[in-house]
């Protein structure tokens, strides 16, 4: 039944709606952001090792080949340099840089991996919330599952990198259950297996019976400095104070003790509130404890620092490094 000029110009209304609701959410998480933006060069990166490792991934061909707009393959690319960027001291930014590069010649973009990255300095508000109009379903999928494969590439996600994410999915309007099934998939191409569905934007990971590439193995790009200078887009860094700030109100210390506790769960589990999760001793011969339940619902973490042991409840998106660092500033 075709619809009217009445229904039309309804369906329009809704949609410049949720376009603005878009726009107004992302303008006031980020309305601190000023205008510094400055044009420096990561001049230290040896861009030539950057490209010889990338020619490491024998994949097909990228998606990104047959998307005929280089505006929105620069924009594709730019969002995904926002993960490096996310945890730019991390020993895997030259893993990372290596993927996205080869992203890149597979886009065939008259761009190189130095100019995107000037260009990406220049991120905002506005250029995330475009993205939904910029990309197909398919490639906003894409899109999606290429950040985490960026950010699992060679080892584990920094909570700032896991927020970054957790905001591109929002902004890109993946459901619940979409984003499950993007979750699988990347986690099935880390692993070198085959999802049960494997739809045809994601077909380039995988041959005709086996994938090409064994994520697991470290890509080694020579004459990188490691802690190479990358200067942070005002967007992403917003990012990450946000983080910080969310956080530090979720994190409960549940345990701080000189003897060691009995853990009743593997650091790393999720709890539920009211759970018994350790026994904290007194006295090194443990002739007598008591049980520590958790106080609220999150994931437990638990190390020792200083001949200290430490337990802390946060969100399942915090990670250990960060939470140490937490520690070792509110404890001394």
């Amino acid at each position: 039944m075709k619809k009217t000029l009445t229904e039309i110009q309804t369906e329009l209304r809704e949609l410049d709606k949720q376009v603005q609701t878009i726009s107004k959410a992302l303008g006031q998480l980020f309305q601190d952001i000023d205008a510094m933006k400055e044009d420096k060069s990561p001049s230290d990166i040896d861009f030539a090792a950057i490209e010889r490792a990338s020619h490491k991934f024998m994949f097909g061909e990228h998606p990104l080949h047959r998307l005929q707009n280089g505006y929105a393959c620069r924009r594709y690319i730019e969002t995904l340099l926002g993960v490096v960027y996310t945890d730019r001291h991390s020993d895997a930014v030259p893993d990372r840089l290596a993927f996205i590069q080869w992203i890149i010649t597979q886009a065939d973009i008259d761009m190189t991996l130095a100019d995107l990255m000037r260009s990406s300095l220049d991120l905002s508000a506005d250029s995330f919330g475009e993205l939904p109009s910029l990309l197909t379903e398919q490639y906003r999928e894409g899109l999606l599952v290429d950040a985490m494969l960026t950010t699992y590439i060679t080892g584990s996600a920094a909570a700032e990198t896991m927020q970054y994410i957790a905001q591109l999915a929002g902004v890109l309007g993946m459901k619940e259950k979409q984003l499950q099934m993007l979750v699988h998939i990347a986690k099935c191409i880390l692993t070198n297996t085959k999802p049960d569905i494997l739809t045809g934007q994601f077909r380039c990971y995988y041959g005709d019976s086996e994938p090409q590439t064994a994520y697991g193995q470290p890509i080694v790009v020579e004459h990188l400095p490691r802690k190479s200078y990358m200067p942070m887009p005002p967007i992403v860094q917003k990012l990450v104070d946000v983080l910080d700030t969310r956080l530090s109100d979720k994190r409960h210390l549940v345990v701080a003790s000189k003897i060691q506790p009995e853990w009743l769960v593997k650091s790393g589990t999720m709890v539920d509130k009211g759970q018994q999760i350790a026994m904290e001793y007194a006295a090194s011969d443990k002739s007598w404890g008591s049980a520590v339940t958790a106080p609220c619902y999150g994931m437990l973490y638990y190390f020792e620092n200083k001949k200290m042991y430490y337990g802390v409840i946060s969100d399942a998106c915090d990670d250990l490094d960060s939470i140490k660092a937490w520690i070792k500033q509110e404890r001394g």
